[in-house]
Order: structure tokens, then sequence, then C-alpha cells
């Protein structure tokens, strides 16, 4: 953080994070926050395996979702999507974002929607996303 130009209001914020024990927003990985909790979700939607992938999609490889929580697996560590083998639900971020798209059938997105740990809101056709293309 320290890169960052106003270094003496980034130290004071790095040492108001240390203090007060906050985690600090990563750009464009799972949220070590939800981390556990979405794949919970997933197991009580019937899954058991899911593949973890790299962010361009071009890898993949399967594993029991029991094995990928934390602190156990640092497997979706990095630019990573989850989904499940049967392929009905996504779990994805964008390398410059600091949220997690969750993707799937609207019956699976209000299950998940309804958990009070988790925060996000339904996406449709109308929802943009700004990720790094604009049309003009």
């Amino acid at each position: 953080m320290l890169h960052l130009r106003a270094r003496e209001l980034a130290t004071r914020l790095q040492a108001c994070i240390d203090k007060e024990g906050i985690f600090q927003p990563t750009e464009g990985v799972f949220s070590d926050l939800t981390h556990n909790k979405v794949l919970a979700s997933l197991q009580d939607q019937g899954h058991s395996w899911v593949w973890v992938g790299d962010e361009f999609g071009t890898e993949g490889k399967l594993h029991w979702i029991d094995d990928l929580k934390k602190p156990s697996s640092d497997a979706t560590e990095g630019r990573r999507s989850v989904f499940t083998a049967d392929k009905s639900v996504l779990w994805t971020t964008h390398w410059d974002s600091h949220f997690a798209f969750v993707c799937g059938a609207r019956h699976l997105m209000d299950r998940l929607a309804n958990d009070d740990q988790l925060e996000g809101f339904p996406c449709d056709a109308g929802t943009a996303v700004y990720w790094s293309v604009q049309s003009r």
C-alpha cells in the first residue's frame, strides 16, 4: 500500500486496519470472509465436487468441496473460477474488482441470496458491469 502517492494517509490507514483487525479487500480473488460460506452453500445445494480453473478457462482440476475449505487448501488462491461438476453454478472474480459473481439458475441463486452472511443482489439482462470494456 505504501506505493500510493499519499504515503502518510496510506500508513495511517494500514495502522487502523492492523489495530482493528479489519480485512483489507483484495482485487480479483475470492474473499476470505465468504470463501467457505459459498462452498458450503454449494454443498447445501447437493454438490460434492467442483472444478477449479484458471482465470482464462484453459485449465481445470476436479476437487472435493470439503478439501477446498480454508485453511486447508490454497487451490482457489489467486485468480480462479470455480464451477460445479454439472456446470449449473459458476463462482468467479474479475482481476480488477473487489467482488465475485455467483452465476446459475434463478432458484439456485435465490437460495444463496437468502443467506444473511452473504451480501449481493440478483442480476438480470439489464445489469451492467464495467469489466474493462465499454460500448461506445
